[in-house]
């Protein structure tokens, strides 16, 4: 028997617990804050005309605070690659309240990533605290980043496994299985105990779906959803190239890109794709929208995100994965929920190279009766969109052509 290992997975089980508590707190803490500043901007829509400033204000703060936190995700999947010395202490609270500055000035931007900084710089400092070897700390660190995704989904499952899954280049795979459910868990009990918002949505009934229209639909809705993840981050890549060609400096980026949202935003009309814009996914889980609406949102989101406004994907593509759905439901005359809640899952799991946790969140949410479904569309879409990754310390940040169809 080994007992050295027997010791590790004991004692980083029992540090699970406080890890994922930590980040449960978190999380609900940033949820609260996050609702408080949309509602406001719902109710005062003039404030997006500060958008520019705003974002210039994030880009200081980044800029004369902590330089290395403005990473993000991508920090933390070097950390777990080579755990040396320990995340930035400026990096949680940086981001919280770079995140809710772009919300309340309407970047369109997501939260889930910003989750996953939040527990794992939670559990970072517990590692820094105890001074915890470099072994402990990485799986304390896969532990707090899926229990931050599980406490801000409202997923404890898929959150123990997204740690896992997103890091899986520190060469942990699924071998810490039990701390992750520990500290996901604990961060979802936590959660509910202070009842964090979290969106309802509907249940997925699949006993009538089940015939080979629906299945060749669900084939070529999956190719659709990892070429729009694709479409994402060579959109998001692209700008980000233009700035560095016309030289211009990461202090006028936010000016820009802002100011480029606000005219975008005034000359649409609708406001919906302002923030998270979770109700337009929920209701694009059951109405048909047009094709511009995924479109604009992957530009839209794409401009946020380049132009230093801070966020995450994750939330912006489900939004995108829903309505692409739910146009494409309409197109081929078939219920929207079976769709949508594959393009609810497939296009961050294709982004994120997360298929496994993806498929269990979105069972989690929609019921497990779509598993079949769900597995099938998010492994498709992943091989789809290819080496191309929200996460460019994950598998190598690329940009290959949108129509290429070469497997990662």
């Amino acid at each position: 028997m080994n007992f050295k290992r027997s010791g590790l997975i004991i004692k980083t089980s029992l540090l699970s617990v406080l890890v994922g508590i930590l980040a449960g707190l978190f999380i609900t803490i940033f949820l609260y804050a996050l609702e408080i500043a949309s509602t406001f901007r719902d109710g005062h829509l003039q404030v997006i005309y500060f958008l520019p400033l705003a974002g210039l204000i994030i880009v200081l703060l980044y800029h004369y605070a902590d330089k290395i936190s403005a990473q993000g995700n991508n920090l933390i999947i070097q950390k777990s690659i080579r755990p040396r010395g320990f995340l930035p202490l400026l990096m949680s609270p940086l981001i919280f309240v770079t995140t809710i500055i772009t919300h309340l000035f309407g970047g369109s931007a997501g939260r889930e990533g910003v989750a996953v900084q939040l527990g794992a710089s939670g559990s970072d400092y517990i590692s820094r605290w105890l001074k915890l070897e470099a072994k402990e700390k990485k799986v304390l660190l896969i532990v707090g980043a899926g229990a931050g995704f599980g406490a801000a989904m409202n997923t404890p499952l898929a959150g123990a496994i997204f740690g896992m899954e997103v890091l899986r280049r520190s060469g942990l795979k699924f071998a810490y299985l039990l701390q992750a459910l520990v500290g996901s868990f604990s961060a979802y009990g936590i959660s509910l105990l202070l009842k964090a918002p979290h969106p309802d949505y509907i249940r997925v009934t699949v006993e009538s779906y089940f015939n080979f229209k629906i299945i060749g639909i669900v084939l070529v809705s999956s190719l659709l959803f990892g070429l729009s993840a694709r479409l994402f981050i060579y959109l998001h890549l692209q700008i980000i190239k233009l700035y560095q060609k016309l030289n211009i400096h990461d202090f006028a980026k936010p000016l820009i890109g802002g100011g480029i949202l606000v005219l975008c935003f005034v000359w649409e009309g609708s406001y919906l794709y302002i923030g998270l814009g979770l109700e337009t996914i929920q209701y694009a889980m059951e109405n048909p929208v047009g094709f511009q609406v995924f479109v604009l949102k992957i530009i839209f989101t794409a401009i946020t995100l380049a132009s230093g406004f801070k966020g995450g994907e994750f939330t912006p593509l489900v939004f995108i994965g829903v309505t692409l759905a739910s146009f494409i439901s309409t197109q081929v005359g078939v219920p929207i929920e079976l769709i949508a809640s594959l393009g609810f899952a497939a296009v961050f799991a294709s982004a994120s190279k997360t298929p496994i946790a993806c498929s269990i969140m979105a069972c989690e949410i929609f019921g497990f009766g779509i598993l079949p479904y769900v597995l099938a569309s998010c492994f498709i879409a992943t091989l789809v969109c290819g080496k191309a990754s929200i996460y460019k310390n994950q598998i190598g940040y690329e940009t290959p052509p949108i129509v290429s169809f070469k497997a990662r």
